[in-house]
């Protein structure tokens, strides 16, 4: 029996071009012998939500489809989770999938369907819960399996998916599902102690060897990416913002130091913020704002080489900004043959920039109007395209915004495969 009720509406989607401000100066890119600014390329499109509101403190989390349209995760208050699917032309494609639980935080496709990260909460005194949740494309649940919560949380041992920092990651390498998240533990202390786990769990609920029970703590961000390799296997790398250990910094993997972050406080804050962590041919690229040794904070951008040993060199460090306004809210994503850069200069300026595949900018970031918030993930479409998912307003509507890709003149976009058509040769970890 289904867990999962669909509900249909009808909607009406309106899509739009964005109006925003133009460049500092123009792209040296064109397309049909025209200037190729972002800010032409920039659409939003309104999801409107009929009675329910988005929850204000609820995730908005999105992932492409293979159509080129778009999976959208997000809850009311209270829950249920719905999964809304919105084509490439900006029409609601069928009802939403509502699936039990107050808010998502991660999503992924698969070829069986649509794999979520779910919060529950559980009966009184319990620590909060978090499941990975499969369900096919009409809305039928596949899987349900509990990673961590529904227990006492002053018993040395248990688990639970605490408000300390919820945060999670979800990745599908053509096997199996990786979950990476945040969980808390209490140990033999006394003290509930706050970190990160990494899962492999296959289509059929078994947890894998392989990942770890603990990782960065305290964990206050995280990312995870996926890389296929020339020899047909894959690179995984899991990104963590740390104030504590293995140090005060940003690490892949709980061991290779990307970003050392004296800011942090072993109390839960750090001075710099993750931004995106994408892959590309040789390994992958990642950013985030950091003030250390800065006029203010400033938006990095890493080269981390890929392999058993992740590496990252300081000297092949890019500083995508340098002024004496603080930057925050850094992102990244693939695009096209190219990055797309974002970050919020002066807590109201929103920017974009591309960035060439050796790191260089591409003409001058430039401002735009489209809004998005420190957990609104950047997504790469099939053709290059990048969007996100942000409620700004009232929360009476979602707006999907996506940013067409244009490529140099004669350089046409060369998409990157879905994960689910990678030739995968992974020796399979054994169960436990």
């Amino acid at each position: 029996m289904s867990c999962v009720s669909r509900s249909v509406r009808r909607l009406l989607i309106v899509v739009a071009p964005l109006a925003g401000v133009a460049a500092d100066a123009g792209s040296q890119a064109t397309m049909q012998g025209r200037p190729c600014r972002l800010v032409d390329q920039v659409s939003v499109t309104a999801v409107p939500l009929d009675e329910s509101t988005v929850h204000y403190a609820a995730p908005i989390v999105a992932a492409p489809l293979p159509d080129e349209g778009t999976l959208i995760a997000w809850s009311p208050s209270g829950g249920p989770v719905h999964l809304t699917r919105v084509s490439r032309a900006g029409t609601r494609t069928g009802g939403d999938a509502l699936v039990p639980g107050t808010s998502a935080h991660a999503l992924a496709v698969t070829p069986r369907g649509y794999a979520a990260l779910i919060r529950r909460e559980p009966a009184v005194g319990l620590g909060a819960e978090l499941w990975l949740v499969q369900v096919d494309s009409s809305g039928n649940a596949l899987l349900e399996r509990k990673l961590i919560g529904g227990t006492d949380t002053a018993v040395v041992g248990n688990e639970w998916f605490d408000a300390f920092a919820r945060r999670g990651r979800l990745v599908w390498n053509g096997r199996w599902l990786s979950a990476y998240y945040t969980l808390h533990r209490r140990w033999p202390d006394g003290v509930a102690h706050q970190g990160d786990q990494l899962s492999h769990i296959t289509p059929d609920g078994v947890r894998l060897l392989g990942g770890w029970d603990w990782g960065c703590s305290h964990s206050l961000d995280l990312r995870l990416a996926l890389r296929p390799t020339q020899r047909g296997g894959t690179d995984m790398a899991a990104a963590c913002l740390s104030d504590a250990f293995p140090g005060k910094g940003i690490y892949i993997n709980r061991r290779a130091r990307i970003s050392s972050e004296p800011s942090g406080d072993r109390e839960g804050h750090s001075d710099a913020r993750l931004g995106g962590l994408v892959p590309v041919e040789n390994g992958f690229w990642l950013n985030w704002t950091t003030p250390e040794g800065r006029a203010s904070a400033d938006v990095a951008l890493q080269p981390v080489d890929g392999g058993p040993n992740f590496r990252a060199y300081p000297q092949r460090r890019i500083w995508l900004t340098a002024n004496d306004v603080a930057e925050d809210l850094p992102h990244l994503a693939r695009f096209g043959e190219e990055l797309l850069a974002a970050w919020r200069e002066g807590g109201f300026v929103y920017r974009l920039a591309r960035v060439d595949p050796n790191g260089n900018l591409i003409g001058a970031p430039e401002v735009v109007e489209a809004q998005f918030g420190a957990g609104d993930d950047f997504i790469t479409y099939a053709s290059g395209d990048v969007g996100w998912v942000h409620a700004w307003g009232a929360g009476s509507e979602l707006k999907l915004v996506r940013v067409r890709h244009c490529p140099p003149t004669g350089v046409p976009p060369r998409p990157a495969p879905p994960a689910d058509t990678w030739r995968v040769r992974i020796r399979r970890p054994a169960a436990r």
